[in-house]
């Protein structure tokens, strides 16, 4: 399919029609977010017109697509991974972000597919150190991003994808990540807890404690940093955001 077509579409999808092309594969207060069907490479991201308070927003803190790039560049300057932007625009009042689509799967779809199998009685000790494995890296990777003054802005695990080959994660939902200077523990904290929130019964409690562990462990080793009572606090205020959810 050529350019001008598939700029046409992303036209469309801001207009608000959705051809066969596209699926719609995912709506929140900030965007929507398509899926091009037929290519199978391309994720469009269609933000809110910006109306009443999100343009006052929008001045102060400046468009999605800009903060879009302003973040993705913060994130691969410490070496964090995200999908590459192959395209944007504005019109019909709607500003668009096209991402390529990266090969493998969120870990929230991995933790239920290991949870399923245990479910079934699939897993055994081959398959039990792949998640531990998966678990020690991704809070190195944590603790590397707070180490270094970043809070992620909504890290959970839907917006972590794990490359097939298992190489590396690719971070996506990006925008609302920025810098600290200080209060490592509240910023580091708030990502834990958006994290250890995942219900996936692939994850027992030990595998919580135990991807805290390594978090701290990487922080005092590589940054010399020590966040006092880490694991009971996450687990806690965890439990705590829970139950609010739970009574609403």
């Amino acid at each position: 399919m050529n350019q001008r077509v598939i700029t046409d579409e992303y036209r469309a999808l801001c207009r608000g029609d959705i051809s066969d092309s596209w699926q719609e594969v995912g709506t929140a207060s900030d965007a929507q977010v398509y899926f091009h069907c037929d290519e199978g490479d391309q994720y469009c991201k269609v933000f809110p017109r910006r109306e009443g308070i999100r343009r006052c927003l929008n001045a102060i803190k400046g468009v999605p697509v800009r903060r879009a790039f302003n973040k993705q560049c913060l994130l691969t300057s410490f070496g964090f991974s995200s999908p590459e932007i192959l395209s944007y625009g504005y019109c019909y009042g709607r500003h668009y972000l096209v991402t390529n689509a990266v090969q493998g799967m969120t870990l929230d779809a991995y933790f239920r597919l290991y949870g399923q199998r245990c479910r079934e009685g699939k897993h055994g000790s081959a398959l039990f150190r792949e998640k531990r494995w998966l678990l020690r890296n991704l809070a190195e990777d944590v603790a590397k991003m707070h180490g270094n003054g970043l809070r992620y802005g909504d890290l959970n695990v839907r917006n972590i994808i794990v490359r097939k080959d298992y190489s590396s994660f690719v971070y996506l939902d990006y925008e609302a990540s920025r810098r600290f200077y200080f209060g490592l523990q509240r910023h580091g904290e708030r990502n834990l807890q958006q994290l250890n929130s995942c219900s996936e019964t692939g994850l027992s409690k030990s595998d919580r404690v135990f991807f805290l562990k390594v978090y701290q462990q990487y922080l005092a080793k590589r940054f010399n940093l020590y966040c006092e009572s880490l694991a009971r606090n996450v687990m806690e205020k965890t439990s705590a955001r829970k139950l609010r959810k739970e009574s609403h």
